[in-house]
């Protein structure tokens, strides 16, 4: 089956997006924290929260999906991101390769990569 060009680029797209949120985590375990127990995953907490824009579902399913901003505040184990909504609510914990914007991903990298942040827990 021949692909057309659009889906050839959405597909290197989708590919990067998953290559960068690998790097993500590996730059954030390549970190040296200080020794702690294996068992127990590190939690960060960054120097300037970011936004990010993730599609959910508004009202009782009628309005459908809007892209709704996310205040990202903390960096758990390299993969699970964590802040406030717009209604500086806590949100459940979103996974970064669930992050829909990779220009999101990326500066997560850069965060992650130049240390902006600080060691908050282990949990």
């Amino acid at each position: 089956m021949r692909i057309t060009m659009k889906q050839h680029y959405i597909n290197k797209v989708a590919e990067y997006h998953v290559s960068l949120c690998k790097k993500v985590k590996d730059a954030f375990l390549n970190v040296s924290f200080p020794p702690i127990q294996t068992d127990k995953e590190i939690l960060i907490e960054f120097n300037e929260p970011f936004v990010i824009y993730q599609a959910v579902w508004e009202g009782d399913g009628e309005v459908g999906h809007i892209k709704a901003p996310l205040i990202c505040k903390t960096l758990r184990g390299g993969e699970f991101l964590g802040g406030d909504d717009d209604y500086n609510e806590p949100f459940e914990e979103i996974p970064v390769l669930d992050v829909e914007d990779i220009m999101s991903v990326a500066h997560l990298l850069d965060v992650v990569s130049e240390g902006k942040y600080k060691v908050i827990n282990y949990v």
